[in-house]
């Protein structure tokens, strides 16, 4: 990873960057679970 690739001039941008990344995360587990979940007990 380059060192300047994220940087803007202001740490915001990082931590937005960080923030939307672990939210892009946390849902795509969710849907990992969801469609484990549906595989396993279909309704």
């Amino acid at each position: 990873m380059i060192p300047g690739s994220l940087d803007w001039g202001e740490p915001r941008g990082i931590w937005n960057v960080l923030r939307a990344f672990r939210a892009w995360v946390k849902r795509s587990i969710w849907l990992w679970i969801a469609t484990r979940r549906s595989k396993a007990s279909p309704q």
